[in-house]
């Protein structure tokens, strides 16, 4: 159920991308706990959020589409999901989590008692996946953002094409090693840029970006070798 991101792609899409995609490094002894909503069919895209903690301000915040709060046994707020913040993560950066990773990770000290922690963490997973439609408005929040049925709910949202064009990006950069790759969405898919080349990439590749990143320094080798000549 629970999952962290490689730092180093988090930091990718926060830096090339957009700053608002959530913080997973909150310091030692601490867990945000990430989990998965949806895949995109034929890909290894799968869109992620993650259960932040209450604050003060989230009280008087009415429950949308796009925010859900969770209450514990005693209804008193627990948790809230943003799922105008999720994002896209290639399967290959997402770590996945049990219990025991997750106490190891947060233990503070020996003999530390785990047990409230894993109670809430336990809440929320059946919430999430057995009271809630938070999965379900997940794909309704994507697929708004581009149709903008609801205006406010699509300027609110992350522009989730573009953060998959970057995660992309980060794949196929280390990939082929290099650092001159750039990758933008695109009506059916995205535009691979390299060496002043331009190639089209569609969703069903992106569950093969070795195959792909082959097949574009075969075309580029040929390429060159006509200019030479």
């Amino acid at each position: 159920m629970w999952i962290q991101i490689d730092e180093e792609y988090l930091k990718y899409l926060k830096n090339n991308e957009d700053a608002r995609v959530p913080n997973q490094d909150y310091g030692k002894h601490r867990f945000k706990p990430f989990f998965k909503l949806f895949k995109l069919k034929g890909t290894d895209i799968t869109y992620v959020s993650q259960v932040s903690h209450p604050q003060k301000r989230h009280e008087s915040i009415k429950p949308n589409i796009d925010f859900y709060k969770i209450y514990d046994d005693r209804n008193e707020l627990s948790g809230v999901v943003n799922l105008n913040m999720m994002f896209p993560v290639l399967d290959k950066y997402i770590i996945e989590y049990d219990m025991k990773m997750i106490e190891e990770r947060v233990a503070f000290k020996e003999g530390y008692d785990f047990t409230y922690y894993e109670n809430r963490l336990n809440l929320y997973e059946d919430i999430i996946n057995n009271v809630s439609p938070i999965k379900k408005n997940a794909i309704e929040v994507y697929t708004n953002k581009y149709t903008r049925n609801d205006p406010r709910l699509s300027s609110r949202s992350l522009d989730f094409k573009q953060l998959e064009a970057r995660g992309i990006e980060y794949e196929l950069s280390e990939i082929l090693e290099r650092d001159d790759i750039s990758v933008r969405a695109s009506r059916r898919g995205f535009k691979v840029k390299i060496e002043e080349e331009q190639f089209n990439l569609t969703y069903s590749q992106v569950g093969y970006l070795n195959r792909f990143a082959e097949q574009m320094m075969n075309d580029l080798m040929i390429d060159n070798e006509f200019e030479m000549e």
